[in-house]
């Protein structure tokens, strides 16, 4: 109901935009990921896109969205965790 806390939303912002850094420390990962997007229809500036997306994200706006997403009665909800759960 309430979102993410500010530090789930920083340390989640850091993780995804280290992981997109890492794309761009090797020129030829860089040049596999953007011939990836561009071939599956997204602009070859895809990555650079999603940085800055990140970048500029703010708390207020993804809980917002969260919300949404999660209030609709028919969302299938799927977690994925390294951990093996006992139900």
């Amino acid at each position: 109901d309430k979102g993410l806390t500010q530090e789930e939303f920083d340390n989640a912002k850091a993780s995804a935009l280290y992981t997109i850094s890492t794309i761009f420390q090797d020129v030829a990962r860089y040049a596999a990921a953007c011939s990836s997007k561009v071939f599956t229809g997204f602009s070859a500036s895809a990555i650079e896109d999603r940085r800055k997306e990140v970048e500029t994200a703010d708390l207020k706006k993804v809980n917002r969205v969260i919300r949404k997403l999660f209030a609709q009665p028919d969302v299938r909800k799927i977690v994925v965790s390294p951990e093996e759960f006992q139900f």
